[in-house]
């Protein structure tokens, strides 16, 4: 928690299952920067592409993110951005 994530490359790979192809968050509450994400695959149906997501309580801030170069099949939701993820977990009160 409130530790940034930054300059950080995601690059050929292939996705054959999960929540998404590419998902930045959910721990936000340090920042996200400085993301490049490229030569992405992703054969099979996955619930989302390209998936950011974080609650209110996190804060942080997500910039400075390139995504270039993704091949998706069958995804339905080929970008999603959920800022209400997971309540229960999320807004659970640390020790």
């Amino acid at each position: 928690m409130n530790r940034p994530s930054e300059k950080i490359v995601i690059r050929d790979n292939t996705v054959r299952g999960g929540a998404a192809g590419i998902t930045i968050g959910s721990e936000t509450s340090g920042g996200i920067r400085d993301v490049e994400a490229y030569l992405i695959h992703v054969p099979r149906p996955v619930p989302a592409g390209i998936l950011f997501k974080s609650a209110s309580t996190r804060g942080g801030t997500i910039e400075t993110i390139a995504i270039h170069d993704v091949d998706m099949q069958g995804v339905a939701t080929p970008i999603s951005v959920t800022l209400n993820w997971n309540p229960s977990y999320s807004y659970a009160k640390m020790p």
